[in-house]
């Protein structure tokens, strides 16, 4: 009986700390009695014993049994029209590139015969298709990305975002009052730590806020709303099923944002894109009430009253602010006990009002932490403590 074969793709450019993150992670599942392979376009001389050498295996018979597989089940227009928005590029170019890249994951899958493909953020282009791929020849996949909290990665059996495990549930529900106190005195840990601390990837630069924009005024509610990377969370194509995970009503973080302008004119909002794929590079006024804002996206918090924000790790930084959060779709923290929640768009009025008046309530601030500490010990895969447990699950698979 063979060892267990492996495939970990990673699409980030990785500095000497993350290097040693992931090798730890390749190490522990070398460790589980694995083969283990190392997919990326970045070389790294600490990550050289992983890398896949130059696939020369001639299974021609496989490759082309694996080829009218994918033709007839994988989804090759979603990718194409990802592939156009991610590249800024005509169709042309983007089937071509889809091309490349199927027949790259063809090859390597028909020759390495992984018995897991565990994908960098399966809604990018590259491995994302590679992803999609692997599960319609029937390989067993994962997910991972960065980890909700630092030095971590998250090792999902489903997905990301909207696709992992612990999307549109309470993965707490049902666990022993222990297990609960276990979590809750980790996560105040986890709290103390990182309330002062910026959770953000990018060094972006500092907000100028444009004029017009009222800080003080009484009566005034100040919202923010922070757009999500729509082309790596799956949001684009818009008209594709994906998107209704974190945008259920509206095509776009910016649709979004106007929604909530025009529910209120008392409403004072901002919209700060993300910085990834970001299509708005300057500060422009879009309605009388509503902004388009860049820059560091914790001075922004600090500004508004309330944060609205939906899949990405700010919104645990404006949990750690004391800011309460309202989640338009299925967020980080969405079923989660710790934010408001928007179940159609006429709830936004209300709801911004019952968050500003309410603030962040102490059940809120209980059940963030203890989620904290569930993500910690039960969830997440520290690259330090290497909590191997993480990895074994995967095992299972």
């Amino acid at each position: 009986m063979r060892d267990k074969r492996i495939i970990v793709s990673c699409i980030p450019v990785l500095n000497k700390e993350q290097q040693n993150g992931m090798k730890n992670l390749l190490l522990d599942l070398q460790q589980q009695g694995c083969k283990v392979y190392f997919w990326s376009q970045n070389k790294y001389e600490s990550l050289s014993d992983f890398y896949i050498v130059p696939y020369y295996k001639k299974a021609r018979v496989r490759i082309f049994v694996y080829q009218l597989i994918v033709k007839l089940f994988v989804d090759r227009k979603k990718w194409v029209s990802r592939l156009t928005k991610w590249l800024g590029t005509d169709y042309r170019d983007s089937n071509e590139r889809y091309n490349i890249f199927s027949k790259e994951a063809i090859a390597l899958f028909s020759t390495i015969e992984p018995d897991l493909f565990i994908c960098w953020n399966p809604y990018c282009c590259q491995f994302g298709i590679a992803f999609d791929i692997a599960r319609v020849l029937g390989i067993s996949t994962s997910a991972i990305e960065w980890g909700f909290l630092p030095n971590t990665f998250i090792l999902d059996e489903k997905g990301t975002l909207a696709s992992s495990q612990i999307f549109n549930c309470n993965p707490l529900k049902g666990k022993s009052d222990e297990d609960m106190q276990r979590y809750f005195y980790e996560g105040e840990k986890i709290f103390d730590t990182l309330k002062n601390s910026s959770l953000s990837l990018y060094n972006q630069n500092n907000v100028v806020f444009p004029i017009g924009v009222d800080n003080d005024r009484e009566g005034v509610f100040k919202v923010l709303l922070l757009g999500i990377d729509e082309v790596d969370s799956g949001a684009f194509p818009r008209e594709h099923r994906e998107r209704h995970g974190l945008l259920p009503f509206h095509e776009s973080s910016l649709q979004t944002a106007k929604a909530f302008a025009e529910a209120d004119s008392a409403f004072q909002v901002i919209y700060k894109p993300h910085p990834s794929h970001n299509e708005y590079f300057e500060n422009v006024k879009v309605l009388k009430n509503l902004w388009i804002v860049n820059g560091n996206p914790d001075q922004l918090i600090g500004w508004a009253d309330v944060i609205v924000c939906s899949g990405s790790k700010m919104e645990f930084s404006a949990l750690l602010k004391n800011k309460p959060l309202i989640n338009v779709g299925a967020g980080l923290l969405y079923k989660k006990g710790c934010s408001y929640e928007i179940e159609s768009s006429s709830q936004i009025a209300e709801c911004v009002k019952v968050a500003c008046y309410n603030n962040v309530s102490d059940l809120q601030l209980l059940s963030f932490k203890q989620f904290l500490g569930f993500l910690k010990l039960d969830y997440l895969y520290s690259t330090k403590d290497r909590n191997r447990e993480i990895t074994a699950k995967l095992m299972i698979k």
